[in-house]
């Protein structure tokens, strides 16, 4: 088997294959042709639940996060769950609610996980929920959206300044 030199897959990625940037929504079905993925696609079914991992910054960023990574590997491997995954949408796309792989709205997800690494992303956590269409309050929140989660490292230290917009936040042991 070939190695796969990650600055390249990842430039190709980035890129896609004409070697120019795409800059409107077709974007991302160009970067999941070119992504060479471990584990197939599972098919969203009426009693799966439907978990929605998201980074809060662009896929340039997202796609090596091994916290990322991990949360949806585990989730793959439970029988009736099904992973998708999210990144920040840049502002010319358009379907910014749209998840990448199942290609639904986000607030028809039954959990949405964030996976926040550093401070910086605390904003783009907030853009995403609206990109979402989802309250970014909790307390706004009825039954009808899904349950949003916050973790990663920034949540291990501080969850405190994220409280108000997710209904759970994780903190590791």
């Amino acid at each position: 088997m070939a190695k796969l030199d990650t600055n390249t897959a990842l430039k190709y990625n980035i890129y896609g294959r004409s070697g120019k940037i795409m800059k409107n929504a077709k974007q991302v079905e160009e970067i999941l042709k070119n992504e060479i993925r471990l584990l197939p696609l599972k098919t969203l079914c009426k009693d799966s639940i439907h978990y929605l991992c998201v980074f809060p910054d662009f896929y340039e960023y997202g796609l090596p996060n091994i916290g990322m990574q991990t949360i949806y590997r585990e989730c793959y491997n439970h029988k009736n769950v099904v992973p998708d995954r999210y990144y920040m949408p840049k502002e010319e796309w358009k379907d910014k609610e749209l998840t990448w792989e199942q290609k639904v709205p986000a607030s028809s997800c039954d959990i949405i996980g964030f996976s926040i690494s550093y401070e910086g992303s605390y904003l783009n956590v907030l853009k995403c929920l609206r990109y979402m269409n989802i309250p970014l309050k909790q307390i706004n929140r009825k039954e009808r959206y899904p349950l949003v989660i916050g973790g990663g490292v920034v949540t291990m230290y501080n969850p405190l300044p994220l409280s108000p917009f997710f209904d759970v936040a994780v903190r590791p042991l």
